[in-house]
């Protein structure tokens, strides 16, 4: 945390680039923006733990294959 002033001002030239290629950043002060999807992720499920519902995993999967469009293996 000591360093996170300089590593800002490094990683600044990196996020300026994204922007310059169109990507939507926000928030470009006092931290690092996202430029795109996050991951998605799930509880361990019904897989694994003897008290879940429902195969969070395999619903995690469907959910990736809607976002990014592409086949997850």
């Amino acid at each position: 945390m000591e360093k996170i002033d300089k590593i800002n001002e490094l990683i600044s030239p990196i996020i300026k680039g994204l922007k310059d290629e169109g990507a939507q950043i926000e928030g470009e002060e006092g931290g690092y923006p996202a430029a795109g999807t996050r991951n998605v992720s799930a509880c361990i499920g019904n897989r694994v733990c003897p008290f879940a519902n429902y195969d969070t995993t395999a619903l995690a999967l469907k959910i990736e294959k809607l976002i990014y469009l592409m086949t997850i293996t």
